[in-house]
C-alpha cells in the first residue's frame, strides 16, 4: 500500500516552557512580548492585559472569550465519610448552591452553570435535554437554590443552630473541608465562593489547597472530605465513559489507591445499566434507555454535585507566531499542554522571519 508522506518539520525550533508565577506576573510577561501562549486566567486578568496589548486574542474576539473545557467542574464527596454518605445531605449541600453567583464572582460571567456531569458539547446535551423533557430535573430539582430547603432537611436531621451560628448535633458542629489543587485558580475560586454560600445556611465550610502530589493521592486513597473536581470526565461526544466512572467494580478499600470512583460511591444497579451501555454500538436506541434509567438512580443518590461548566480563557500573543487556533481557524482546541499540541506547533508561522524567538508558554 501506498504510504503518506511525513509532514513537513513545524517552523519553531525551540519550544520553552516557563512558569511566570500568578497570572498577573505571566500576564504582565505578555503584555510585553515575553509570552506567545498563557494557560488559563481569569477575565480580569485578559481584559487588563489586552488594553496593554491589543494584538492578543482568545478563542473567541468576544465575550465570553473562553473556550468550553470537556471536564464540568463538580464538588466531589467521600461516600466512606459521614454524614456526607448520606444522600439528603447531598442534596441539603446542592441546595444551598448558587451557580449563578458562582458564575459571575468565581468565573466573571466566562462560562455557565452546570446541570449535568457532562461537558455542554452537542452530542452530551442531546441526552441531558432528553432527561429534562422526560421530567427527571423536575422530580431531581438539581439547579434549584433553595437555603431554607437545606436548613429543613439539617433539621430533620436532627441538627440545630447553635450560639455561633452554625449546626450542630450531639455536641458536634456540621463542617466541611473542601481541598482543591494547588495549580488550579479556577477550581480554587469555586470552592471559596462555595465557603461563603455554605457558611451562609450554618455549615461550617473551610477551604484548605493541597500541593499537586498530595492533592491526588488523598484523593484516590480516600483521604479527604470534599473537593472541587472534574474527575468524571470521560468522552465529548457518548455517555458511557464519564458514566463509568462511578461504577463498582473501580471500588477499592479506603488506603488502596483507585483508579476511578475515587469518591467510592456503591450502587450495584447503576452499574449494571452502564456495562450494559458500555456493550452496545454507539448507535444503538437502546443507549437512551439505559441512560434514563441510570440517571434516575444517580440523581436521586447525587454522588457529586456539577457546579460549573468548565472554561479555558488562553491568550495568544501574534507578535512573533501567527497560526493559533480561534473559533474562526477552528483546526483544533486552544489547549497547549495536551497531547495534540503538536498540531497547534505545526500550524505556526513566523510573523517576522528575522525575528522570530523560540516560542513560549
Amino acid at each position: 500500500p501506498a504510504h503518506r508522506p511525513p509532514s513537513p518539520l513545524p517552523e519553531p525550533e525551540t519550544l520553552v516552557w516557563v512558569w511566570y508565577g500568578p497570572e498577573e506576573t505571566r500576564a504582565a510577561a505578555m503584555a510585553d512580548d515575553e509570552l506567545d501562549s498563557l494557560c488559563d486566567i481569569s477575565l480580569g486578568a485578559f481584559q487588563a492585559l489586552g488594553y496593554r496589548n491589543p494584538n492578543v486574542f482568545a478563542w473567541f474576539e468576544h465575550p465570553p472569550y473562553a473556550w468550553v473545557d470537556p471536564c464540568a467542574r463538580t464538588l466531589e464527596f467521600n461516600h466512606t465519610r459521614p454524614p456526607w454518605d448520606d444522600k439528603e445531605m447531598r442534596w441539603a449541600i446542592n441546595y444551598a448552591i448558587d451557580r449563578d453567583m458562582i458564575v459571575a464572582v468565581a468565573y466573571e460571567g466566562t462560562t455557565l452553570p452546570a446541570k449535568h456531569f457532562f461537558p455542554a458539547y452537542p452530542s452530551l446535551n442531546r441526552r441531558v435535554e432528553l432527561i429534562e423533557q422526560l421530567g427527571l430535573y423536575d422530580k431531581y430539582p438539581l439547579m434549584k437554590h433553595d437555603p431554607e430547603l437545606t436548613k429543613q432537611i439539617l433539621e430533620s436531621k436532627g441538627y440545630h443552630l447553635n450560639r455561633r451560628g452554625y449546626y450542630e448535633k450531639d455536641g458536634r458542629t456540621l463542617s466541611i473541608v473542601i481541598t482543591t489543587h494547588e495549580a488550579y485558580i479556577e477550581k480554587q475560586r469555586i470552592a471559596q465562593v462555595l465557603v461563603e454560600q455554605l457558611q451562609a445556611v450554618g455549615i461550617s465550610a473551610t477551604h484548605r489547597n493541597e500541593a499537586a502530589g498530595t492533592w491526588t493521592d488523598n484523593f484516590q486513597f480516600g483521604n479527604f472530605e470534599a473537593q472541587m473536581g472534574w474527575m468524571s470526565c470521560g468522552s465529548v461526544n457518548e455517555p458511557w465513559s464519564s458514566m463509568d466512572t462511578f461504577g463498582d467494580h473501580w471500588l477499592v478499600p479506603v488506603g488502596e489507591r483507585a483508579q476511578f470512583n475515587c469518591w467510592r460511591w456503591d450502587n450495584p444497579t447503576y452499574t449494571a445499566l452502564v456495562d450494559e451501555m458500555g456493550r452496545l454500538p454507539l448507535d444503538d436506541p437502546r443507549i437512551d434507555e439505559l441512560f434514563v434509567e441510570a440517571m434516575k438512580l444517580w440523581l436521586d443518590e447525587l454522588p457529586i454535585i456539577p457546579v460549573t461548566q468548565a472554561k479555558k480563557l488562553l491568550p495568544f500573543n501574534p507578535t512573533f507566531w501567527t497560526g493559533w487556533p480561534t473559533s474562526v481557524n477552528n483546526y483544533q482546541h486552544p489547549c497547549i499542554w495536551w497531547q495534540s499540541t503538536h498540531k497547534i506547533i505545526h500550524n505556526l508561522r513566523r510573523a517576522d522571519a528575522e525575528n522570530a524567538p523560540p516560542a513560549k508558554e
